[in-house]
């Protein structure tokens, strides 16, 4: 079903899209029922190209955040008052002022550390129960101790051992990510002690992961300190969006040249 933003922008289009006829006491236009004839409808919709202006106002009406939206909706319900239309009301249909409120569920915070499933095996598998607590208490230098150990049972599993590089990689940035999140900049040395590894080994790893693009920061090599600089929401999207934006580009380019030959 089409939004209301797209509804408008559609409606703009062109005027024979939609044929509206005038009568003494209402408009009467061929989408009378129109989450009926939605699915004939809407190709026709689709191929019809939209302005700039079009695509501009379709983006900024999809953006707004959801108490924007609620209010435009509501005073343009009380505004319109729909309640009084002749049409209506001679076939007994009734409008509220007031949308319908609606009990909602919020389902609780899912739990790890004191999840039944976890509790069950925990104890079976070794430095399982130091990994997953240390982690959780922010005991990073047990943390590593652990993680050393539960990384040898990785590599004897058959199923998980073709994945040992990438789990290893992701959990440490898990970690570090997690460390530096209460940090705007640190010492490289403080780091190093709080992980109880040389400040030479977390000097390199470091630089891996922040060229890998796994970590927001820079390191200061002549003062020897870790600055973050994690991008906002609405810059991460962005960021994101270009990224997917040039992925799709590239992947039309190829199509196109195999479609020539």
């Amino acid at each position: 079903m089409a939004i209301a933003s797209e509804f408008e922008v559609w409606w703009s289009v062109e005027e024979s899209l939609l044929h509206v006829y005038k009568t003494p006491i209402w408009k009467i236009g061929d989408l009378i029922c129109c989450n009926n004839r939605m699915s004939s409808l809407r190709p026709d919709l689709d191929t019809k190209a939209l302005s700039t202006l079009q695509r501009a106002s379709l983006v900024e009406k999809s953006r707004q955040k959801p108490q924007e939206r609620m209010k435009v909706l509501c005073e343009a319900l009380k505004c319109n008052n729909y309640d009084s239309e002749p049409l209506l009301r001679s076939c007994g249909i009734s409008i509220s002022t007031s949308f319908t409120q609606v009990d909602g569920r919020v389902l609780p915070t899912p739990r790890v550390v004191d999840a039944p499933e976890i509790l069950t095996i925990i104890e079976k598998i070794s430095y399982l129960s130091e990994f997953l607590n240390s982690l959780y208490e922010c005991q990073y230098k047990s943390f590593f101790v652990a993680f050393a150990g539960l990384t040898e049972q990785i590599k004897l599993n058959r199923y998980l051992h073709p994945h040992f590089r990438y789990y290893m990689r992701e959990v440490r940035t898990v970690v570090y990510s997690q460390f530096l999140e209460s940090y705007k900049s640190v010492t490289i040395e403080a780091i190093a002690k709080a992980f109880g590894v040389t400040v030479e080994f977390n000097d390199l790893e470091l630089s891996h992961f922040i060229a890998a693009g796994k970590l927001h920061c820079k390191i200061d090599k002549v003062a020897g300190v870790l600055e973050t600089n994690r991008p906002d929401a609405k810059n991460a999207l962005y960021q994101a969006t270009i990224k997917q934006g040039d992925f799709l580009l590239n992947w039309i380019q190829k199509l196109s040249r195999v479609i020539d030959l």
